[in-house]
């Protein structure tokens, strides 16, 4: 295989030991503009991404949310510092480049010999990442994928940390689309409420969250209702809940901080328990059943489930507020 080829199925950057090259052909093609000598063996092509740069100078791999990224995953935190992993025992008197941060770790490869594979790096992001952007980052990673990809994930985060393994047990749903999403259902959750995320409605389709079974939060993205079809459809999907007896509460991108979320929500729970909406009596028996049998699935033991007191002592410190307050009325 030619050399630029070579490099290019890499990844775009190579040690000189991973080419079957000599040291005088890589300087030619250096000299030629081809390739650009990153240190003494490191060797990228001029459109390299950092990331890669980054790890063959470390001798490592792109790991964590930077390996997540290169995956197609939008993830929370600085996307301008480069994340890389090396082995235990490599040296850790070697200063870092400015924007790079260094996990030393045993991983797995992915399908570039200078990434880390999908499972090694959610579990080393669900590390990284203070504990509510963990849970944000698994959302998306689970999102859309079977089951088997979650639990690789919990497992790989046990064997660094067994507190965060079973917080995040708890705590993470791929139903939940969007950061948003993640950070109103868990400060619901947090307030005492039974939440749901993903709840397929009759009639109505999938909603964002079914609160205590009687509230549907939907929480806008920042480019939501980009057309006018799809704000007449969102309407009309709130009038048949409505019939359904399943009242919506709509928040715009501004107004979804999750404190202001909890406190519009719980308000309109009180409203809601002093006269709480009724299905339309002339719909069919049927549809009856699926609502109730979707208000009893989003008010099961899972839905009031918080992962916080499974954590360790640092990540309780971050989250002390939790236990020192008292869910509102």
């Amino acid at each position: 295989m030619d050399i630029l080829a070579r490099i290019a199925a890499l990844g775009g950057a190579a040690r000189f030991s991973e080419l079957d090259s000599s040291r005088y052909r890589l300087a030619t093609l250096v000299a030629s503009g081809s390739l650009e000598q990153l240190d003494r063996g490191g060797y990228a092509l001029p459109t390299a991404p950092r990331p890669i740069r980054v790890a063959v100078g470390l001798n490592g791999a792109v790991s964590c949310v930077s390996a997540l990224r290169e995956l197609g995953y939008d993830m929370p935190g600085d996307a301008s510092v480069v994340h890389c992993s090396v082995p235990r025992h490599r040296g850790r008197k070697a200063p870092l480049p400015v924007g790079v941060r260094r996990h030393f770790e045993t991983f797995a490869p992915g399908d570039l010999p200078r990434r880390v594979s999908l499972v090694s790096a959610a579990a080393r992001a669900a590390v990284c990442l203070p504990y509510d952007d963990a849970v944000v980052a698994l959302d998306r990673v689970t999102h859309a994928a079977d089951g088997a990809l979650r639990s690789d994930v919990v497992a790989a985060v046990g064997r660094i940390s067994r507190s965060r393994a079973a917080a995040l047990d708890v705590d993470v749903d791929g139903r939940s689309r969007s950061r948003i999403e993640t950070e109103a259902r868990l400060a619901l959750r947090r307030a005492g409420l039974r939440v749901a995320a993903g709840v397929d409605v009759p009639g109505v389709g999938e909603v964002d969250l079914l609160v205590e079974g009687v509230l549907i939060v939907e929480l806008d993205g920042y480019a939501f209702h980009s057309d006018r079809r799809t704000f007449r459809r969102d309407r009309s999907r709130a009038r048949t809940a409505l019939r359904l007896g399943l009242p919506t509460a709509r928040f715009s991108y501004e107004d979804s901080d999750p404190a202001h979320v909890v406190a519009e929500v719980v308000a309109l729970l009180r409203a809601l328990d002093a006269g709480p909406s009724r299905p339309d009596p002339s719909l069919s028996g049927p549809i009856l059943a699926a609502v109730d049998a979707v208000r009893t699935a989003a008010t099961g033991p899972t839905s009031a489930a918080q992962g916080w007191p499974h954590l360790g002592a640092v990540d309780r410190r971050r989250l002390r507020w939790l236990a020192d307050s008292d869910p509102p009325r």
